[in-house]
């Protein structure tokens, strides 16, 4: 038995144990007949479970691109609107003074917080373009992995990042 030829799924082509009997990459029963030697063809295709993860990985990222975007443009644009209520709250107001901040470094953080929910919002969009074309993966990966990090402020945002970097991982084979 040991000179035998290697058994294929006759369905996407992975490798077969000898006693198999479900493809482990695919699912597809292992019948009678199975494939050896050599698979007939390079298996390019994917699963379809990989195509479910790479589409539930590219609908995360859709979101969150839309919603960084949205929120970034929002608070940019209400920056003032924002501050003034803040200083115009006796409460608010109170913390402010008590904390040392002014009325400026409020501001300036509340621009640099729209900044940087903009560029999530385009990192984003460019990470959901690689990973529905799959292209690039690396860079894919990587921008999953900053993207989690950056999300990592929210539970939400964290447990879905970590989602998305897993099914990324896991789909490598389906990007060119």
């Amino acid at each position: 038995m040991e000179n035998e030829a290697p058994l294929f799924c006759t369905q996407c082509g992975a490798t077969l144990s000898e006693s198999a009997t479900f493809c482990q990459e695919c699912g597809t029963p292992v019948s009678g007949t199975v494939a050896s030697g050599t698979p007939a063809y390079e298996h390019k295709g994917g699963s379809d479970n990989n195509k479910g993860k790479l589409l539930f990985v590219t609908g995360i990222l859709v979101i969150l691109a839309g919603l960084s975007l949205y929120l970034g443009a929002v608070m940019l644009l209400d920056v003032a609107e924002i501050v003034s209520q803040v200083m115009n709250d006796p409460a608010s107001a109170q913390i402010m003074i008590d904390y040392g901040v002014t009325e400026e470094m409020l501001r300036s953080t509340l621009e640099m917080m729209a900044y940087v929910m903009i560029a999530v919002g385009v990192l984003a969009v460019i990470d959901a373009a690689l990973t529905f074309t799959k292209k690039f993966w690396v860079v894919a990966f990587i921008l999953t992995i900053i993207l989690t990090a950056l999300m990592a402020a929210t539970v939400i945002g964290l447990v879905f990042g970590i989602i998305a970097i897993y099914f990324q991982y896991t789909t490598k084979s389906e990007f060119s």
